[in-house]
């Protein structure tokens, strides 16, 4: 009786369910995800409806040779197949003149896994077939990418906005908390806005897993300057300013060649993102909410005048001669309410340092952020296309807007959410499946205008006047949309909206965390409306409610696909 190899029971085996799969039209799942692939050691890949693709995977499968040819299509003369042109078989099984087919096939294909063994390919998860000789591919499920051999919940970012302006030093009706003694400034003993955030913010901070949602912290521009006669709970080392110290003002964008905005990134940005998987940003951010500040002299630098400025080489600010630098950071509230500028700085450090898809690298080090690894010499994120980018911008009070300021805030939030001018759809982004933004007489905007009208309350269309019970009813206020009127001009068109370094834009949502208990929020609806986000009022008064509203802001849900692969 003639013996069959295990190669040829696999090849029978295979080719019975590939028929049967192409009887009934269905599939069968093998990984997490809804569609399968099977990858043979040769690269090719079965498709999800069963039948080969690229070259015939299943002949592949079963190749004895290892030069690429299928061991069903192998000649049948005695030369190198194991049936003889006659069909019978030779009494130890092998085919009269076979030489080459002695070896059992899946031995030859090799083994280049360990059974059950995963790891990633691109968002999929990769799994070691039965025969070790090849990778089961299939999607993780909504919601997951995969991460070190795992299918794992998405990492979000997420950027706290901080209002450092002077009027959050405003006092808290009902507030009688006392006993602050400066430098150590214990927010649970004072009654100012900031105080009473702090303390809010401390709690809400406590709840969020810094590893499923990575954070960053920004703060309104404040000069560094080291003078021990002048500290205070109010100002601490800090001076408030409209702008960066190095800024000129003309800048509308920003590239990993300005150092004049590197050089100054700490008056603004307080805590980055992560680095590695090791760094601790809640940690970070907690200590500038602790109200304990303290600068400590750590070397020489190069500025003889007693007015302290950033300069190369000091990681604080240098004055006389001496670099100073802070050994425990604070939130101050000191200076104005510059919005519009910080959102500039914001979103330039998202597309130069977090959203960097594109830029060159050697290692994976070189990308200098946790989500990214390098392939082929760019730094590729491979859940780029489901991991949301949120900033939350918790204020006190607006700032004046102009429809022609490209600093303007509803602006700058226009441009992070959507893009400002365009030349095509694709120079825009966000809006929904069944309202997309699109290119409209040069501008990026909604596909359909349903009203003109937003409400403050929960930013569904509304109309003026509309009666309670009315669809069109808004029980906040009745804000119209501003995106139509947004026509700054800038001097390159790229700058339109946030790219990354492949030149692919991205959109990012801005959340408004408004405090000022103030009877008209119309600018901060504004300012929600044209980031795409929500905004959200809170009053510093009631700090129950104040927790709740960041408890919910912070709630990142993730989104339902994630398409990108390598």
């Amino acid at each position: 009786m003639r013996r069959v190899s295990l190669a040829t029971g696999v090849l029978v085996l295979l080719s019975v369910l590939t028929a049967c799969s192409e009887d009934t039209g269905n599939t069968v799942d093998t990984g997490a995800g809804s569609a399968t692939d099977v990858v043979d050691a040769a690269g090719d890949t079965t498709q999800e409806d069963g039948t080969a693709g690229g070259n015939d995977a299943v002949a592949d499968a079963s190749d004895s040779s290892g030069d690429g040819q299928s061991a069903d299509a192998e000649p049948t003369d005695g030369a190198a197949g194991d049936v003889e042109g006659d069909g019978d078989a030779t009494p130890d099984g092998e085919a009269d003149g076979d030489t080459a087919g002695d070896a059992d096939a899946i031995e030859d294909v090799g083994k280049v896994c360990t059974f059950g063994e995963t790891k990633c390919s691109g968002a999929k998860l990769a799994t070691c077939g039965p025969f070790e000789d090849g990778w089961i591919e299939s999607n993780c499920f909504p919601g997951l990418t995969c991460s070190e051999g795992k299918c794992v919940p998405v990492s979000n970012n997420l950027i706290i906005a901080f209002d450092t302006s002077g009027s959050m030093t405003g006092k808290v009706n009902g507030c009688t908390a006392s006993g602050q003694t400066a430098p150590t400034c214990d927010p649970t003993k004072g009654c100012t806005r900031m105080d009473i955030s702090k303390q809010v913010f401390t709690q809400a901070l406590s709840k969020i897993d810094d590893k499923v949602t990575r954070m960053a912290l920004f703060r309104f521009p404040q000069k560094l300057y080291y003078k021990t006669s002048t500290i205070s709970c109010t100002s601490g080392f800090y001076q408030g300013q409209s702008k960066l110290s190095t800024d000129s003002g003309t800048a509308q964008s920003i590239s990993p060649s300005s150092t004049w905005f590197w050089e100054a990134t700490n008056e603004t940005l307080c805590v980055p993102f992560p680095e590695t998987a090791t760094f601790e940003s809640k940690t970070e951010i907690l200590k500038w909410m602790d109200g304990s500040e303290a600068m400590a002299a750590q070397g020489s630098c190069n500025n003889s005048s007693t007015v302290c400025k950033p300069v190369p080489g000091c990681a604080g600010t240098c004055c006389s001669n001496t670099c100073y630098v802070h050994t425990d950071p604070e939130l101050r509230p000191t200076g104005g309410t510059p919005i519009g500028r910080t959102l500039f700085y914001l979103g330039e450090y998202l597309r130069n340092s977090v959203v960097i898809d594109g830029k060159t690298c050697s290692t994976t080090d070189d990308c200098g952020n946790v989500n990214y690894v390098c392939k082929d010499g760019v730094c590729k994120d491979p859940a780029r296309s489901c991991r949301e980018t949120i900033v939350v911008l918790f204020t006190d009070g607006g700032e004046s807007n102009s429809a022609t300021n490209f600093f303007a805030p509803w602006v700058q939030a226009k441009r992070m959410a959507y893009g400002l001018g365009c030349q095509a759809d694709t120079d825009c982004v966000g809006g929904t499946v069944d309202d997309p933004i699109i290119c409209k007489s040069g501008k990026c905007l909604p596909k359909f205008e349903i009203t003109g009208y937003y409400c403050s309350k929960d930013m569904a269309p509304c109309l003026p006047g509309a009666s309670q019970g009315e669809p069109t009813y808004c029980a906040g206020e009745c804000v119209e949309d501003p995106r139509e009127t947004f026509s700054p001009s800038v001097s390159n068109a790229n700058d339109n909206v946030l790219r990354s370094p492949d030149g692919k834009p991205f959109g990012v949502r801005v959340y408004v965390v408004d405090i000022s208990g103030a009877t008209s929020m119309k600018n901060s609806a504004s300012l929600a409306i044209s980031g795409n986000g929500k905004l959200l009022g809170a009053d510093a008064a009631d700090p129950d409610k104040f927790l709740a509203t960041l408890e919910s802001v912070f709630d990142i849900k993730n989104k339902k696909v994630c398409g990108a692969e390598f």
